[in-house]
């Protein structure tokens, strides 16, 4: 009966064929969808695992870019008990690197001026995430002694987006920056940062002498973050202290927005490849109820017809299922290297797609099988 499913398929292939494509279509969108969900929050976790401090920016500022703050806040976090080292940051969207507006690329692209005050960093114990040895490449980072001084520490990656080096020249705006040091943290959200000494930010990129972006704080016991989080709010009413696991609720927040957005395109896309299906195989029934009518003369019986138009929707999903994973995936890797963004595609997504894809054929295949089965065999025989 399985071969019998599969050379009726094969009979009518243009037929077959749209539903496969249709089927197919479906299962791609899940998969590429899915995986450049699940690869952005596995993007977003791996950059907040790396923030082991809190950082404190204006009251409903989602990013340090928007957030402005008054410096001498600084010296009110520092006395509150708990606090090790307060470290102000400023950071502006970059003007345009070597006459490229890094925005125009889209919004993955885009790089960020971060000014930092190389004493005051010098402060943190772990070095902070940019300074810490184990994300260093060449070169070195901000010392004291480069205030005042048109130098710049990028990322491995721009290194190579704009083929330079250490030594090398950057155009940042209308000024000519010296590249002292190449760090790589390997988070896409981080690795996008142009450090230059904040003195240069302020008077390069119009940045006021008595504002901040943020101030990163590093405590004494980390057992007290929520402690410590609590008093500098109350202190500062007009700040969020964030952490980790305050970041990761609001980014999941987001994306959960997303999800339900992707979750719609899709159904849409699912029922199109279902609505495939089921036109196929009511058609493919409609065209062939002589050879039912034969049949069930023959000795077949209702549940025998229902199972083989069954069959050949199972077959359709099947087919349709291991081509959208296929043609999914290698979209996925296609995407991955055009974006900054890496999707990830576990293993229970490609399952899980699959399974769906049978799912859909055997949806798609019930009615035009409960209705070969309900023929009676006389009445089929009168289309001979």
């Amino acid at each position: 009966m399985y071969r019998f499913a599969w050379s009726n398929l094969l009979s009518k292939k243009l037929r077959s064929g749209l539903a496969l494509i249709g089927l197919s279509i479906a299962i791609v969108g899940v998969v590429s969808l899915i995986s450049v969900s699940a690869g952005l929050k596995a993007s977003v976790s791996q950059t907040l695992s790396m923030i082991e401090g809190l950082v404190v920016l204006k009251r409903d500022s989602m990013d340090p870019i928007l957030s402005k703050l008054p410096e001498p806040y600084g010296k009110r976090i520092a006395a509150i008990p708990g606090v090790r080292a307060v470290v102000p940051e400023v950071w502006e969207l970059a003007p345009s690197v070597n006459g490229q507006n890094t925005l125009a690329a889209g919004l993955m692209s885009a790089l960020a001026i971060f000014g930092v005050d190389p004493a005051e960093r010098a402060r943190l114990s772990a070095g902070g995430v940019y300074s810490n040895r184990k994300n260093w490449r060449k070169g070195r980072f901000l010392e004291v002694g480069d205030a005042g001084r048109l130098v710049v520490v990028i990322s491995q990656e721009v290194a190579r987006r704009y083929k330079k080096d250490v030594g090398d020249a950057l155009l940042i705006g209308k000024e000519s920056y010296e590249i002292i040091g190449i760090y790589e943290t390997g988070a896409k959200f981080l690795d996008v940062a142009l450090i230059l000494p904040m003195d240069v930010v302020r008077s390069r990129h119009l940045v006021r002498a008595d504002v901040v972006s943020n101030f990163y704080v590093e405590l004494s016991d980390r057992s007290r973050l929520a402690e410590v989080k609590q008093e500098i709010e109350r202190v500062l009413p007009d700040v969020d202290a964030k952490d980790t696991a305050q970041w990761n609720n609001e980014f999941n927040g987001l994306v959960a927005n997303l999800d339900l957005f992707l979750i719609v395109v899709s159904s849409i896309a699912v029922m199109v490849g279902t609505v495939g299906i089921l036109n196929t195989m009511l058609m493919s029934v409609l065209d062939r109820v002589a050879e039912f009518g034969i049949l069930r003369a023959n000795g077949w019986t209702a549940w025998d017809v229902m199972r083989l138009v069954l069959f050949e929707s199972f077959n359709l999903g099947a087919v349709g299922g291991l081509l959208g994973c296929a043609v999914g995936y290698a979209g996925v890797l296609l995407v991955g290297r055009l974006l900054p963004l890496q999707p990830v595609t576990p293993w229970w997504l490609l399952a899980g797609s699959f399974g769906l894809a049978i799912l859909l054929g055997v949806l798609g295949g019930l009615y035009p099988a409960a209705r070969a089965a309900r023929m009676n065999p006389i009445d089929a025989i009168r289309f001979i």
